[in-house]
């Protein structure tokens, strides 16, 4: 089947993908090594600057997710090409049946 988007896009969006995911992958060593970091200054209490950098991460990350969210929810995936194309094909396939019926 062939796909909507040229061969190009299908490309990009595989680079994009493929390099975002190695982007957030490498968001852990970073935290690690702001954990480690901030715990060596803190005395060696690793635990606290876990907490720390945790809460941080949940402050900015929690309301940049709700706020995500919140526009998934107002968008349409109602897919209006898809429904338009489907009625098409039932009226088209309603009528063959009447016509059928009609001849017998």
């Amino acid at each position: 089947m062939n796909s909507p988007l040229p061969e190009k896009h299908e490309e990009h969006s595989v680079r994009a993908a493929t390099f975002g995911a190695l982007c957030a992958i490498s968001a852990f060593p970073f935290l690690a090594f702001i954990i480690i970091g901030l715990g060596r200054l803190m005395n060696d209490n690793y635990w606290l600057s876990s907490l720390i950098v945790g809460l941080i991460c949940v402050a900015v990350g929690g309301p940049l997710a709700m706020t995500a969210i919140k526009k998934m929810k107002e968008e349409d995936f109602t897919l209006p090409l898809t429904r338009g194309t489907l009625e098409e094909d039932r009226q088209v396939m309603n009528s063959n049946v009447h016509r059928i019926r009609s001849r017998t």
